[in-house]
């Protein structure tokens, strides 16, 4: 392309033009800063409420509240950017599809190795919004529980 410094300058002022044009009309320009984007995920996995459901078949039979924690789980997994999760829960392991986020079945403790999982995680102690009395991270541990309730007697 041949042309002046001037027509240079002029075709970039053109496309800065264009570009404002087209975030106005797509919302490129709406989206959530960075800063804020990243907040977030230094602040931990934030729970995305979606279920944990038994595939059929899966020969497993879970209550609501223990689904409701496998679910915290798989949001923690997802987070990790894994496809196929062991999760520990009240002693048995379940093995997890995290992408349909549906429980496949329990694992075999006894197998000498598990192929093709890429995430072993726990389910929390508690449902998700159990209160306990304390709303912080040390809720979940049973020894610091226990000294406060004595101090607080």
């Amino acid at each position: 392309m041949t042309g002046s410094p001037i027509d240079m300058l002029g075709l970039i002022g053109a496309a800065a033009g264009a570009v404002k044009s087209v975030s106005r009309v797509t919302g490129i320009g709406d989206a959530t800063p960075f800063a804020e984007l990243l907040g977030k995920a230094q602040a931990g996995v934030q729970p995305t409420g979606l279920p944990v459901s038994v595939r059929e078949g899966a020969g497993v039979s879970l209550d609501q509240t223990q689904l409701d924690r496998l679910a915290v789980a798989a949001d923690r997994a997802a987070s990790q950017g894994a496809s196929t999760a062991v999760i520990m829960l009240d002693g048995k392991a379940y093995e997890l599809d995290v992408t349909a986020r549906e429980i496949t079945g329990t694992v075999d403790q006894t197998a000498e190795s598990l192929t093709l999982i890429d995430s072993f995680l726990f389910a929390p102690a508690e449902a998700p919004g159990a209160h306990t009395g304390l709303d912080n991270w040390h809720a979940d541990n049973a020894d610091i529980r226990s000294l406060l309730a004595e101090r607080d007697a």
